[in-house]
């Protein structure tokens, strides 16, 4: 290209680009004041325009990041999804959350026993999930380590002014990707059920199995192959993510504070064991890695292939309606254990159901 063409390139888009990085400043600040006063739903309207006007500002991609998620509670899929599981109208603000479920005189959490799982997951990989995968997007769009964001007392409702940093960004991006992960995961498995039959045996009821497959034919069959590869994907950039994250935090200087901290002493050994736990985790998509100090080995792999299916692995019924846990038909539960037999499965079965009983429950049924 000769000089004269990259001169006329120069002077008639600089002025667009300084046009575009103007209107995005304009409304960053407008955000900003949104968050003032505690309109949401202007602000993340306004980050979204900022990243558009200006797609390579890295402060409106990291505050778009940050409010996208928080408007989804006001949108009317998601009022709707609360309404149908019982959670009072009132107390839905997001600067001062107290809304729930009901509760028991037992101090249970109480849900419709007739409320199926589908439409839950439905909303949450309709919905939520693809506002996760542009969430993620626009943390991953923050690569200047050196981007800090300053909330005021008055964007926090009130609390300590705090400084978000690129460690933050990439801590927020590890935590979304989980979430991704997490929904993903839930899709890829056929869980067309109602949450009664479901807390039955989330409880760890195996003998209430039969009855439930036989009223939810689909329940446990391989679902989306496609959010099973995503699932893998999701899961190997949370860690990632997450691993980048500790090394930023841990070399930050002394006396700064942010939003995720790392205090000496006990919360490095939690963060520690964390990390550890997670490569190993990462490592287990590709191979066997240790579970237990008695050599007994597991694999994530196979869950995340399109023909493993949860429905395969259930023992067989009874002639009174029974599931015979001596008669599992994979102790290896699809490739996923290594070294188990059958006797310690049933074993590990009945001691968790007898701590189920002694601690009660958390979620009950209406």
């Amino acid at each position: 290209m000769s000089i004269f063409r990259t001169t006329l390139l120069f002077i008639f888009a600089a002025p667009i680009a300084w046009a575009q990085s103007s209107v995005a400043l304009t409304d960053i600040a407008n955000g900003e004041a949104a968050l003032t006063v505690h309109d949401m739903v202007t602000a993340e309207s306004d980050f979204a325009a900022a990243a558009t006007a200006d797609p390579t500002n890295q402060t409106a991609a990291a505050f778009l990041g940050l409010t996208r998620l928080f408007v989804l509670p006001q949108q009317a899929g998601a009022q709707s999804l609360m309404n149908s599981l019982g959670i009072s109208p009132a107390g839905r603000d997001i600067y001062n959350w107290t809304a729930g479920l009901p509760i028991s005189t037992k101090g249970d959490m109480l849900v419709p026993s007739n409320f199926n799982a589908s439409t839950l997951i439905n909303y949450l990989e309709t919905s939520v999930l693809p506002e996760l995968v542009n969430a993620s997007s626009n943390f991953a769009s923050v690569t200047n380590s050196n981007l800090t964001i300053n909330l005021t007392s008055a964007q926090l409702n009130n609390h300590a002014a705090l400084t978000v940093d690129y460690g933050d960004m990439l801590m927020c991006n590890a935590i979304v990707c989980a979430a991704e992960t997490a929904i993903e995961l839930l899709s890829g498995q056929n869980f067309d059920a109602t949450l009664g039959n479901l807390g039955e045996l989330a409880q760890g009821n195996i003998a209430t199995l039969g009855s439930l497959v036989a009223a939810n034919p689909n329940l446990a069959l391989p679902g989306s192959a496609a959010q099973r590869s995503a699932a893998q994907k999701s899961l190997l950039q949370s860690i990632t993510y997450y691993n980048s994250a500790i090394a930023f935090i841990k070399a930050r200087p002394a006396g700064v504070t942010r939003l995720f901290m790392l205090t000496p002493g006990e919360d490095t050994t939690r963060v520690n064991s964390l990390t550890t736990n997670l490569n190993q985790v990462a490592a287990s998509i590709t191979g066997y890695v240790s579970i237990n100090k008695l050599s007994q080995l597991g694999t994530l792999g196979p869950a995340f292939t399109p023909q493993w299916s949860l429905r395969s692995l259930f023992p067989p019924v009874t002639t009174s309606g029974y599931f015979n846990l001596q008669a599992l038909p994979d102790p290896t539960m699809g490739g996923l254990l290594s070294g188990l037999s059958v006797e310690q499965i049933t074993q590990n079965y009945f001691a968790q159901r007898v701590a189920n009983l002694d601690s009660g429950n958390a979620l009950q049924t209406y």
